[in-house]
């Protein structure tokens, strides 16, 4: 007897976990990769215990649920590991059940390359949130910055990921200098003059303990190198572990500011 199954709620992240699993290391470029069979296979393991036999029928409703694979799907296609034909598959007495994808040779390689722990990446979702966080005490201008650095890195363009954490960064700073001078045009003025980010750091760091001058500096470096490098030409060439670095280098940074806000800013 036909069951009729709501696809139980599940972020994008856990279906591109669950979709390159059921794809495997094994898998050869022009496999065919059916969403309809990826959503079957997850209702099957996460099947009310009640109702263990019979039939999924797919409906208006699965479909509807089913966006968040479509979306790990895209996600594997701008990796280039999937490709996509432009038509749907009719399957199944005819009903449109799903679209089909195929694995590239790049997508081969990529896939048999995969360790337990790439099985699990980065979870987009998660770590913007966790940069949002701060944006309430570090302004809109990191806020935005922050996010934009997430979608460069989600997007492969790593050396934007790594100029838009130094922009971040910069932001964190200062805010950080409004609020211990108070007078935001004054900031904005000195930090705008020549050599002003050493003159913001400076105003900072001045009568602060041991902790803030020797880790302050650590955050900001790296970052700040990056804004810079990025502004020329001969920008070299960043990869994905350089972007991972800067974000994770920019959430540090920024849980520093907001736990030491009160000594760096004096209020």
């Amino acid at each position: 007897m036909p069951i009729n199954v709501t696809l139980p709620t599940i972020s994008e992240d856990e279906a591109y976990n669950f979709l390159v699993s059921f794809i495997g290391g094994s898998a050869k470029a022009g496999d065919k990769v059916f969403l309809s069979d990826v959503i079957s296979k997850y209702l099957e393991r996460h099947r009310p215990a009640n109702n263990i036999g019979g039939m999924v029928m797919y409906h208006t409703d699965l479909i509807k649920n089913s966006e968040p694979f479509y979306s790990a799907a895209w996600r594997l296609c701008m990796r280039g590991v999937l490709a996509q034909p432009p038509t749907l598959i009719e399957r199944d007495c005819g009903a449109i059940v799903g679209a089909r994808f195929i694995v590239t040779e790049y997508g081969e390689n990529w896939l048999s390359g995969l360790s337990d722990y790439d099985c699990a990446p980065t979870e987009y979702g998660r770590f913007s949130q966790l940069l949002s966080n701060h944006a309430q005490r570090l302004g809109h201008g990191y806020n935005s910055r922050s996010q934009e650095a997430i979608r460069c890195y989600r997007a492969q363009t790593y050396l934007a990921c790594c100029a838009m954490c130094g922009a971040a960064a910069e932001s964190i700073t200062l805010a950080l200098a409004i609020a211990k001078k108070g007078d935001e045009a004054e900031v904005l003025k000195e930090y705008g003059s020549s050599g002003g980010r050493g003159k913001i750091e400076r105003l900072l760091l001045a009568n602060q303990d041991g902790h803030i001058t020797k880790n302050f500096p650590n955050y900001t470096s790296l970052l700040n190198d990056w804004r810079d490098i990025a502004a020329h030409g001969d920008a070299p060439i960043v990869g994905e572990e350089e972007a991972f670095t800067a974000l994770m280098l920019l959430l540090r940074f920024a849980r520093f500011a907001e736990e030491r806000w009160s000594s760096i800013t004096g209020t």
